[in-house]
């Protein structure tokens, strides 16, 4: 199934007569998946917390927005990164400060 929005969005990376067989996005839903991935990133960004906090009360404030940012960039990354199948390749556009193309041409 191609959706049109996320197939426009590929247009100017297919390569003549390369056609989108599927498109598709991530789960935006929290669940066992997402977790799977955040839960690591979270545990990175509470043990920096614990270590700011270790060193000085001072930089406490610094390790909570870094945690803070880090998780925005981690949610931000699942809305804003689509895939797409061509018949010759998968694709995984990322739009995050700007745009990032992944390709793997199918064996």
């Amino acid at each position: 199934m191609v959706d049109p929005k996320i197939a426009a969005a590929f247009q100017p990376y297919l390569s003549p007569g390369e056609r989108l067989v599927w498109t598709g996005r991530p789960d935006r839903a929290l669940g066992p998946q997402a977790d799977a991935v955040l839960i690591p990133f979270g545990l990175l960004g509470l043990s920096a917390l614990l270590f700011s906090l270790a060193l000085a009360a001072g930089l406490m404030a610094a390790g909570a927005v870094f945690v803070t940012v880090r998780l925005a960039l981690c949610l931000a990354h699942r809305r804003r990164t689509v895939y797409a199948r061509t018949d010759r390749r998968a694709l995984e556009l990322r739009r995050l400060f700007g745009d990032h193309l992944l390709s793997e041409p199918l064996a």
